[in-house]
């Protein structure tokens, strides 16, 4: 191990110390309070990268290809497991993390444990590559400049102690490198001169780059901010957040199924679908979804109707005057409904931690209410969504009003005997009943409930586009024999399960796919696509519907808590039935999710165990198979070989037995031989320079002889590599 590392500090020394400097200089940014962990940690990582490449670099090629590979995939790994550890703990996604400066990020140390291994071994191997394979100036000096372009993207000049040393380690690689690769038979002496003069200049230039004032430059780096700007990295990161944007993600933001962690939910209820934006403008030939003005504008909750919206509340009047009117109570087949004193639609959630901070909130459909931890103002859009002034944050509570009300037996007996065509008439009658019988209270709820009808019937007829007629006609097939609202919605809800379609993440989509092809031929999709498929069909059934994006809660742990994974981003189709009003449904077959796909933790590490486990496989068959097969096949081809091809064989492979460079001659090697190990193999070079220089033919006996003293240089090689553990 000793000889391990002592070749590659003796080969590569000044290299090391730039590479050292390299990654202390970026590790001061995300940590410098434990610079000194990092500075023990890199010069270990960093030597040992070093005397790993000089080491193999002796190998045959395919050692040195697995031994890299197998090098790289560890490294990977590593990398793999701190990402997958800081994203389930970090408030945001690593690759925001890293292009943010760190004074607006939170402390990660799996992020920071990530860039400290990538830095590393980026640096280590590119180094090596440029210094000791194939010199190049130009590359070692970029290497250099990457501790700047990480102070700039910090808004930060770098140090000028780390600054004069990169530059004084730059100019030393120079001059190292410039003196590594001698032409052949040329051998450079590093005498005690020259290494004084090389420190006195290396000096003499920092004592000036110190010394000498500097100039006051302006430099127009607005170029810079302009670089992350690009349509496909916001993109990225509006989709990898969830956070809203006024087109619909409808292709692509649903078919991840990673285990990145997003939000922590404290729910009431759940399954429940979480609305983050309502879409309402839809291009058939595109398959997209555009947000409307009024779903992007709103009025302050507190000035809406939106508490007034309560199915609970309705359903009370309702029951009110069934009671008082056998007449109105036999027309809606109301009869025997009655009103508990108990019954109650009201839920809440609270938003414990977000990813990233927006205006918008998550929430039902029938959110009436935000409470948040900062005195701002909540904006509630026609659509429902809710928004705010400010930066929303988290740990808002959100009070709303449950969906699975519907699910009441006195609520489905209203909902089944309704459709929008006699909703009108239905609260006209409650009024009149109710006025005739001097009964209050109700007045606001039912005002509400028609107002909020008329805006639906209003939706429909502006928000409904041109259909083809094989759509059209599925619609109508679906909903002929349904006379409630309620009923046809079930029914086009449970069209996807009783027609044979699939829930895909890895289907490929053919160009010109539209919802025609997806409901006649493909029937393979994504929730996106259930989703627009379902408001399709419920606008040509006379249903009001629109295309919600958001997350799907489910899964909570013992204590309530659901945490909601990139996998859960979701979009679902929310329509309004008379009686109930606005409400989500759920057509897309959420437990057929395909799995699989995402990176799981002890996968992760069942893959390093292997991975480490291969490298220790290819270790011990460098060190104990391959050199007995490798000889095996060498004296194979001397076999096979002439007798004058035979010797030549032999004696390169004695030079690479003992280390020698190719260049080493004859006489240089057979007096290497005896003075260092006191053979004498004269004979041998004698009849070597016979047959290379002399041309001459020898006979078998000659190349029996060289063999034969090959083989005891063999023996005794490999008796000494035994006793110094090699």
């Amino acid at each position: 191990m000793l000889e391990f590392y002592k070749e590659g500090l003796k080969k590569n020394t000044v290299p090391l110390i730039l590479c050292f400097f390299i990654v202390t200089c970026c590790m001061y940014v995300y940590s410098p309070e434990y610079l000194w962990l990092f500075m023990i940690i890199t010069s270990v990582i960093q030597t040992t990268v070093f005397s790993f490449y000089t080491y193999i670099a002796k190998k045959s090629m395919l050692m040195r290809f697995i031994s890299i590979l197998g090098s790289f995939v560890s490294i990977a790994l590593m990398v793999m497991i701190a990402l997958k550890t800081g994203n389930n703990k970090s408030s945001i996604d690593y690759f925001i993390w890293f292009l943010s400066p760190q004074a607006l990020v939170d402390f990660s140390v799996p992020y920071i444990a990530a860039t400290f291994i990538i830095i590393n071994f980026f640096i280590a191997s590119t180094v090596y590559y440029f210094s000791a394979v194939r010199y190049r100036i130009s590359m070692t000096f970029m290497i250099t400049l990457i501790p700047f372009a990480v102070y700039r993207k910090e808004g930060t000049q770098v140090p000028v102690i780390f600054a004069l040393i990169l530059l004084v380690m730059y100019m030393a690689l120079m001059i190292h490198c410039r003196q590594i690769t001698p032409k052949p038979r040329q051998k450079f002496i590093a005498e005690k001169g020259y290494r004084k003069s090389m420190i006195l200049f290396l000096a003499f230039t920092s004592l000036i780059a110190v010394v000498v004032p500097k100039p006051d430059i302006n430099i127009d780096n607005s170029w810079v901010e302009t670089v992350f700007e690009s349509e496909r990295i916001t993109d990225y990161m509006l989709k990898r957040l969830g956070i809203v944007s006024e087109t619909a993600s409808s292709s692509g933001i649903y078919s991840g199924s990673s285990d990145i962690k997003l939000y922590e939910i404290k729910s009431d209820e759940v399954p429940l679908n979480l609305k983050s934006q309502t879409y309402s403008l839809y291009d058939f030939d595109n398959n997209i979804w555009r947000t409307s003005e009024e779903e992007v504008s709103g009025y302050e909750i507190s000035d809406t109707y939106a508490e007034m919206l309560n199915p609970a509340d309705f359903y009370k009047s309702v029951s009110e005057a069934a009671l008082l009117d056998e007449e109105f109570a036999e027309k809606y087949n109301l009869s025997d409904i009655k009103w508990k004193t108990d019954t109650d639609c009201r839920k809440s959630f609270t938003m414990l931690s977000s990813r990233v901070p927006s205006k918008y909130f998550y929430t039902p459909v029938l959110s009436y209410s935000v409470t948040t931890p900062s005195d701002i103002s909540v904006y509630r859009a026609s659509q429902g969504m809710l928004f705010a002034d400010g930066t929303s944050g988290f740990n808002y509570t959100v009070k709303y009003y449950s969906d699975s009300f519907i699910d009441d037996k006195g609520m489905q007996q209203i909902v089944l005997n309704l459709n929008n065509e006699n909703f009108p008439e239905f609260i006209d009658d409650i009024r009149d009943i109710l006025e005739e019988n001097e009964v209050t209270g109700y007045s606001d709820v039912l005002d509400a409930y028609y107002r909020d009808y008329r805006s639906s019937m209003v939706y429909l007829d502006e928000y409904s586009v041109s259909l083809p007629e094989s759509v059209h006609s599925i619609a109508e097939k679906i909903v002929r024999k349904k006379d409630s609202d309620y009923e046809k919605a079930l029914a086009i809800q449970n069209y996807f399960n009783e027609n044979d379609f699939v829930y895909s993440l890895s289907y490929k989509k053919p160009e010109n796919y539209n919802m025609e092809f997806f409901l006649t031929e493909g029937k393979t999709g994504i929730c996106s696509d259930y989703a627009t498929a379902m408001v399709l069909l419920s606008r040509e059934a006379g249903i009001p519907a629109r295309y919600a994006e958001g997350i799907h809660l489910h899964d909570p742990d013992e204590n309530g808590i659901v945490t909601v994974k990139d996998s859960d981003l979701h979009a679902f189709p929310e329509l309004y039935i008379s009686g109930f009003g606005w409400m989500s449904f759920e057509p897309t077959q959420i437990g057929q999710t395909e799995t699989g796909t995402s990176f799981d933790l002890r996968m992760s590490a069942y893959v390093s165990a292997s991975a480490v486990a291969l490298i220790l496989l290819i270790l011990v068959i460098n060190k104990f198979i391959y050199p007995v097969f490798a000889e095996k096949l060498f004296l194979y081809r001397v076999k096979k070989s002439s007798d004058e091809k035979s010797v030549e064989m032999i004696f390169v492979k004695i030079r690479k037995l003992f280390g020698l460079e190719p260049c080493t001659t004859s006489a240089e090697t057979g007096k290497y031989i005896r003075e260092v190990y006191g053979m004498d193999i004269d004979s041998t070079v004698e009849i070597f320079d016979r047959v290379i220089y002399g041309g001459e033919k020898i006979e078998n006996t000659l190349r029996n002889d060289v063999l034969s003293v090959y083989t005891k240089l063999f023996e005794m090689k490999k008796e000494e590599n035994k006793k110094s553990g090699k």
